[in-house]
C-alpha cells in the first residue's frame, strides 16, 4: 500500500496542474431581480407585473398577472452587448397557469429595433421548469437587446420568470 501512495499523490498533483475551463460570466444584469426590475424594460397592461418571492426555491421572480379575458400582450427585454459572439445561450426558469409559447431573440437596441439574428421558442407550462435556448446573432452590435415575447396573445392568468443566465457559446 505504501507503494501506491506516492503514485496517488503524484497523480493528484498532476491533475491539480491542469487548468479548468473558466466559468461563464452571466451577461444578464440583475438576473435574480434583487434590484426589482432594474436593468429590465417591461411592457404589459397597467399594473400587470411585479417582482415577488414566489420563484423556484423561494427565488425572486418577475410575475405577470393578466386579465382572465385574455388577449393581452406583454414583453420584456434587457439591453446588452451582442458583439461578443455569434452564438449565445439563454437559460431561465418559467411557469404559466396556461400553456404559453414565447420567443427569445436578439434585436437592435436603437433605431430600427428589428431582429438581428435567430431566436428560439419554448412553451411554458404550469410547473417551474428550466428553459435553455440557443440564439444566433447575425449582425453583432454593442447596443443590442435580448427580447422575451409571447408568440400569441396571452390567455390570461399568471406567468412567471426567474433566474436568468445569458452567456456566449464557444
Amino acid at each position: 500500500m505504501n507503494v501506491l501512495l506516492p503514485k496517488l499523490v503524484a497523480g493528484l498533483t498532476l491533475l491539480a496542474a491542469i487548468p479548468l475551463a473558466p466559468a461563464q460570466d452571466n451577461l444578464c444584469e440583475n438576473p435574480d431581480f434583487e434590484g426589482e426590475t432594474e436593468r429590465w424594460s417591461i411592457s404589459g397592461p397597467s399594473g400587470s407585473y411585479a417582482v415577488s418571492e414566489t420563484g423556484p426555491e423561494g427565488a425572486r421572480a418577475l410575475t405577470f398577472t393578466l386579465p382572465e379575458e385574455g388577449g393581452k400582450r406583454f414583453s420584456f427585454f434587457q439591453n446588452t452587448d451582442l458583439s461578443l459572439a455569434e452564438k449565445y445561450r439563454v437559460s431561465f426558469f418559467a411557469r404559466s397557469d396556461k400553456p404559453l409559447t414565447i420567443l427569445v431573440g436578439p434585436q437592435r437596441g436603437e433605431g430600427n429595433y428589428g431582429s438581428i439574428g435567430d431566436g428560439s421558442t419554448t412553451t411554458i407550462g404550469p410547473e417551474w421548469k428550466l428553459h435553455r435556448l440557443n440564439i444566433t446573432v447575425r449582425e453583432g452590435t454593442t447596443l443590442g437587446r435580448l427580447v422575451f415575447l409571447p408568440i400569441d396573445p396571452v390567455p390570461g392568468g399568471t406567468v412567471q420568470f426567474a433566474r436568468f443566465q445569458f452567456e456566449t457559446v464557444p
